[in-house]
């Protein structure tokens, strides 16, 4: 059985679009376990500016299954 990829994204500049295209990305509910390193309330903040839902956990340094 094939574990499930990890993809860790930096957005960058937190004016730029690299907090969108994380945002986005996470919406697509993708075939892997997404790590956004950045803040959340920027994510959160760009979401609800795009009008999607963005309810990736925080990380609390716990092992998850997967």
């Amino acid at each position: 059985m094939a574990k499930t990829p990890i993809i860790a994204l930096t957005p960058g500049e937190p004016a730029g679009v690299g907090p969108d295209v994380c945002v986005q990305l996470a919406a697509r509910a993708p075939r892997a376990r997404l790590v956004v390193i950045a803040d959340p309330a920027v994510l959160r903040t760009r979401a609800r500016a795009l009008g999607l839902s963005f309810d990736l956990p925080e990380w609390q340094n716990q092992p998850t299954a997967g």
